[in-house]
């Protein structure tokens, strides 16, 4: 694929639910800069752009072969988690990891660890899954990774597809006002 983008500079300007909303109705596919570091464990890269598919959707998080595949990076609307000390955040475009269906589409951070070190990841749930990043660039306009949006579903999953170890979340959740 052949995009061709004009290099930003570290002050960009972060993208609105309108802008996206503009861009998906538009064209289907629009390239986003990227603001902070908290996708830097999937490539994803501070000062960067992806490329956003907004009529594909990414995969949950599976096991293939006995090995763990993490879900699909995405471009979501979702309230970053605040700590009890302080002013709830307000609904946002992220580009998150989406983790599958629990309480809700859930999304998460992926920082980059080295040394054994790096800042704790978060997952949290997204009010709405917008599109499926399908490529992503460094700040340099290297380009860092490519998959063909074809590949991904054209639907999110229904229902939950988050589980671990022993635990049935369907069997565990109960839903506001059921006894």
């Amino acid at each position: 694929m052949g995009y061709t983008f004009t290099p930003v500079g570290t002050k960009s300007k972060v993208i609105t639910l309108q802008d996206v909303i503009q861009a998906a109705v538009k064209d289907g596919e629009a390239i986003i800069p990227i603001v902070g570091n908290c996708m830097e464990g999937r490539n994803i890269i501070d000062g960067g752009w992806v490329a956003v598919d907004f009529t594909h959707y990414p995969r949950p998080g599976r096991m293939e072969d006995g090995k763990y595949i993490p879900g699909d990076p995405c471009m979501c609307y979702a309230s970053f988690p605040s700590r009890a000390d302080e002013p709830r955040h307000p609904p946002a475009v992220m580009c998150k990891q989406y983790d599958g269906v629990w309480i809700g589409h859930m999304v998460g951070t992926r920082y980059r660890w080295s040394g054994g070190k790096g800042r704790m990841n978060c997952g949290f749930p997204a009010i709405a899954i917008l599109g499926v990043v399908f490529a992503s660039w460094g700040p340099d306009g290297s380009l860092l990774w490519e998959t063909d949006p074809e590949t991904y579903p054209t639907e999110l999953p229904s229902k939950i597809t988050v589980k671990s170890g022993k635990i049935k979340p369907e069997a565990t959740l109960v839903r506001t006002g059921v006894q």
